[in-house]
């Protein structure tokens, strides 16, 4: 079977050996292939919902990406995207698909995917089973530091958001919190995530979620297994929630569909989280369910969006953030506002000091624990945090959740609720019993064709020839 390293070897060739590109060595030459191996396994894990399509993958190639530091170690400007970028859409191995743009706040990466060319070097391999084999790395830095300001555009006036990276100096806690995060993703290299969807059926569940959010909905990047930590700024006591996992930014309907190692999972959260641990510090007790306020369950979604803004934002709010649909509430942000405040009288003056990135911190160290509790204590499958709700195989639920009620109470001395979350309804699998096993031999039989099973096996079979 063809490997990925033996197609970098040929494809770093090919664009060693094309006339107008000096060839590289040393050093260079093995960022050459590191830079290929990423383009390749990023173009190739990600395929659409029809045999031999594929999605996006994403490309930044803003040249500022690459300054040398801490976050840019493996890859250069010079290497990444002159040679081994330009080099594979010469070769016409990746095609452009949308060209991306940065005007100083923000915008979008330049979106690029693979060809039948590169497809067809893996001739021997199914392509559902290429995820299996092109598992991507963690970033150069799993410890990062965002800083999110507003400047004025010059060219609208307007203020815009910007976020970038910030440089820092390592101390003792980020080097334990760095190995931490290698010894989760050592964890979920070694396990197989996928989605309980076949192929016949993801194009209609694709149709269906995309009619409820109005939105595209691409087929997860299911080698995007690695996590990262993400602080707001250099105390490291505001963030540090996990990123990284395809299954954080799927559609959350979809997230009762996933397996790890082919069993089926459930997830669980705390119950109303963030409000228990101000109203813990305040020795209050906390309202019965937070996030409703007389609007009714259909927008209680909405409610706890805006609580969070409220926590988070440094001072009072004016208006209600973009995205949050405020208006379908029937009322205006300035009455949505005072019946939150009088809802939570007891911890209002919490709102507009910045408090929700500490209770992220809060909630990011609980995310932690219980990933290396599960590590140590239930080495046969891994936790998959979703910020502060997390997923496991359903075996292990009842452990989950005492684990997750031990720590709450242990650390904030007062009992909170734990809640499992109901399997949504997703289009064409509503007729689909999520539980029911077949009973007929040649239904059983045909389940091994299907790709998240195929994918399975393919992964077992890869993690034992890797010792």
């Amino acid at each position: 079977m063809t490997t990925l390293d033996e197609v970098v070897l040929q494809l770093v060739e090919e664009i060693q050996n094309t006339s107008n590109v000096r060839r590289v060595s040393g050093d260079s030459l093995r960022k050459l292939s590191r830079s290929v191996k990423k383009l390749v396994s990023d173009s190739l894990s990600v395929h659409g919902e029809k045999p031999n399509s594929f999605g996006f993958a994403s490309l930044h190639k803003n040249r500022n990406r690459y300054s040398s530091s801490r976050y840019s170690r493996r890859f250069s400007y010079r290497i990444h995207v002159e040679r081994a970028y330009n080099g594979l859409t010469r070769l016409g191995y990746i095609r452009e698909v949308k060209r991306g743009y940065f005007d100083g706040f923000g915008g979008y990466l330049t979106r690029y995917s693979a060809t039948e060319k590169l497809r067809h070097l893996f001739a021997d391999i199914d392509l559902r089973l290429l995820p299996v084999f092109m598992v991507s790395d963690a970033p150069d830095e799993v410890i990062q530091v965002r800083k999110v300001t507003k400047e004025v555009d010059k060219n609208t006036g307007r203020k815009k958001r910007k976020s970038v990276l910030v440089q820092y100096t390592d101390i003792p806690k980020t080097h334990q919190m760095r190995r931490n995060v290698d010894k989760i993703n050592k964890k979920l290299r070694n396990v197989w995530i996928d989605l309980e969807i076949s192929e016949d059926d993801w194009e209609s569940v694709k149709w269906q979620l995309e009619q409820d959010t109005d939105k595209d909905v691409n087929p997860p990047n299911l080698a995007n297994k690695t996590l990262y930590r993400v602080f707001s700024d250099k105390s490291f006591q505001r963030g540090g929630r996990f990123y990284g996992g395809w299954w954080q930014i799927i559609h959350k309907k979809l997230r009762s569909r996933i397996l790890i190692n082919g069993k089926r999972t459930v997830e669980f959260d705390y119950s109303g989280l963030h409000p228990m641990i101000l109203y813990a510090k305040k020795q209050l007790s906390l309202p019965d369910d937070p996030y409703e306020i007389g609007l009714g369950e259909e927008h209680r979604d909405t409610v706890k969006k805006l609580f969070n803004a409220m926590l988070n934002a440094s001072n009072d709010l004016r208006s209600p953030p973009k995205g949050i649909p405020v208006k379908e509430t029937g009322l205006v942000w300035k009455e949505l506002k005072q019946l939150i405040k009088e809802k939570h009288s007891g911890i209002s003056d919490y709102f507009g000091t910045g408090v929700g990135l500490e209770l992220q911190y809060i909630d990011s160290c609980i995310a932690e624990e219980l990933m290396l509790r599960f590590i140590d204590e239930k080495s046969g499958t891994a936790l998959l945090p979703v910020h502060d709700s997390f997923i496991v195989h359903h075996g292990y639920a009842d452990e989950l959740k005492d684990m997750m009620l031990e720590i709450f109470e242990r650390d904030f001395g007062n009992p909170i609720e734990v809640e499992q979350k109901k399997k949504q309804v997703i289009g064409v699998l509503d007729n689909v019993s999520f539980i029911s096993i077949p009973k007929d031999v040649d239904t059983v039989l045909s389940l091994n064709d299907v790709g998240y099973e195929m994918r399975l096996g393919a992964h077992r079979k890869y993690i034992l020839s890797q010792g």
